[in-house]
């Protein structure tokens, strides 16, 4: 969180799987499925697309962000890294 605030942009935090309630129907009834229970999602933006290009070029020379590296090596703490990039939806 630290790192990606440091360059700019905006952590809305981790994610991860919480029980739901036992009676939560779906949404629309008869369409859609329970999601895995494996996967943790880390949520953050940045203003614009160039600002997120400098936070790339700059932070692998971080100290932090290296030594953050390391540990995630050494301990092998998640086995696959997606990227997703999403946008936000105005309302009408």
């Amino acid at each position: 969180m630290r790192l990606i605030e440091k360059y700019g942009g905006t952590h809305h935090g981790y994610f991860v799987p919480g029980g739901a309630p036992p009676s939560a129907p779906f949404s629309f009834p008869g369409v859609g499925e329970d999601g895995p229970d494996n996967i943790g999602i880390a949520l953050f933006s940045f203003p614009s697309d160039e600002s997120y290009q400098q936070y790339r070029s700059e932070v692998s020379n971080d100290p932090e962000c290296i030594a953050i590296t390391k540990v995630r090596d050494k301990t092998e703490c998640f086995t696959k890294y997606e990227r997703t990039f999403v946008r936000a939806v105005t309302r009408d």
